[in-house]
This record gives C-alpha cells, structure tokens and sequence, in this order.
C-alpha cells in the first residue's frame, strides 16, 4: 500500500499539463500517418496513403 501512495504522490507531483498531452498524441498521431502505420501495427496500402497525405496537406 505505502509503494502505491508514493507512486501516486510522484505522479500527481510531476503531471503534465493537459494542452501538452494533447499536442503530444497529435504528434505521435501525425508520425504514425505519415509511417502508413494504423493502430493494429499494420501498414496502410499505397493508396489509401495517398490520399490521407492529400488531406493533411
């Protein structure tokens, strides 16, 4: 009990600012698409990469 109180303390000492962990998943988010990686780890085909690239841009 006393390691979980203290890893909560830590936590809630060092969080991070919510606008900040917003830009950082957008940041990730952004990289992901860009690999053509989806969320299961497969990569996207050629053309459905092509078009999300012409909707980012």
């Amino acid at each position: 009990m006393r390691g979980e109180t203290r890893a909560l303390r830590w936590r809630n000492a060092n969080a991070r600012h919510l606008d900040v962990l917003a830009a950082q998943r957008r940041e990730r988010a952004h990289i992901r698409c860009e690999k053509g990686i989806r969320w299961e780890g497969r990569p996207v085909s050629t053309e459905r990469l092509q078009v999300l690239k012409s909707r980012a841009a």
